[in-house]
């Protein structure tokens, strides 16, 4: 798969491992890390990959752009996604009587 394409991007992130050291910026600076279970944690991490290659990042005011913003910017973009999405199915669920 080409990595020109926004798949062969997406394609290439996942097939890295994620970086040790992006793993211990989030175990350090987001309270609800200890939280997740190892499944979610590898959900995040992936959708963070994915995140971090389908934008484009442009610095302004003179702030340099590390991999430490970048990752904490997208992991806090994907958690706020992801509740949201919880939000949704819990109110369909119950819409639909599934959950009570």
């Amino acid at each position: 798969m080409s990595p020109l394409t926004r798949f062969g991007r997406r394609r290439h992130a996942l097939d890295q491992p994620f970086p040790d050291a992006w793993r211990d910026l989030l175990r350090s600076s987001l309270v609800h890390w200890s939280l997740l279970d190892d499944g979610e944690r590898a959900e995040l991490e992936d959708l963070i990959r994915i995140f971090l290659v389908d934008k484009r990042w442009q610095a302004a005011n003179g702030l340099t752009l590390t991999d430490e913003i970048r990752v904490q910017i997208s992991a806090a973009h994907e958690i706020a996604q992801l509740e949201t999405a919880v939000a949704a199915f819990t109110k369909v669920g119950k819409q639909l009587g599934v959950i009570a």
